[in-house]
């Protein structure tokens, strides 16, 4: 719980603390990242994929988890439960990569 408040003052300092009861969920961000994507109007096909990414790895393990309780241990967890659950190596890297930039 210490460490915690630590964080969370750290956060507040700077700036950046988002309180849970605000922070979106990953399902959320992620169509949001997907529809910002389609305004941008980037190819159909990255969008196909944006969209795969986030519908088949990402919101099926952490898709109800809010922004605000994302963390590294959380990321590698999600790394070796999509390893465990027969993915390859290429396609960790870029659900990882997909989901570093709907944090972005």
């Amino acid at each position: 719980a210490d460490a915690r408040h630590a964080v969370v003052a750290v956060d507040v300092s700077a700036g950046v603390h988002v309180a849970a009861s605000k922070s979106v969920t990953v399902k959320e961000a992620g169509e949001s990242w997907i529809r910002a994507s389609e305004a941008h109007k980037l190819e159909r096909s990255t969008i196909k994929q944006y969209r795969e990414h986030v519908d088949r790895h990402i919101v099926p393990f952490i898709g109800r988890m809010k922004l605000s309780d994302l963390n590294a241990q959380v990321v590698r967890k999600l790394e070796d439960t999509l390893r465990e659950e027969g993915r390859s190596s290429a396609m960790i890297r870029k659900v990882i990569g997909s989901l570093g930039s709907l944090l972005a």
